[in-house]
């Protein structure tokens, strides 16, 4: 029988169900590693920001070497130029995917 549909939007790109509960392994992280599929650790936390790099004001190649990397130290200090806006905090947690596992 056809499967059933719930209303909403459904994403055709995700393989799994992205959940901010999800847990995810690093090896699982570290699948994501280049600018078209492009997700961070911050803080124990993961962001799936393929679809925010190319709108990211320091230009994406200032973030790319972290795809699949954990980039807390990065984001923190913006590679040693400062600190990220509370505006920039707000906008990382929309792109919340889950966390890390242990």
């Amino acid at each position: 029988s056809p499967s059933a549909t719930t209303s909403g939007t459904t994403n055709s790109t995700a393989s799994t169900p992205k959940s901010s509960t999800t847990a995810y392994t690093v090896d699982q992280i570290s699948k994501h590693n280049n600018k078209n599929d492009c997700w961070l650790i911050i803080d124990g936390n993961v962001y799936d920001i393929s679809g925010y790099l190319t709108q990211h004001p320091g230009g994406v190649a200032q973030v790319t070497p972290y795809c699949g990397k954990d980039a807390s130290q990065a984001y923190a200090t913006m590679n040693g130029r400062g600190a990220h806006s509370s505006t920039a905090d707000e906008i990382r947690q929309n792109y919340q995917v889950g966390t890390v596992s242990n």
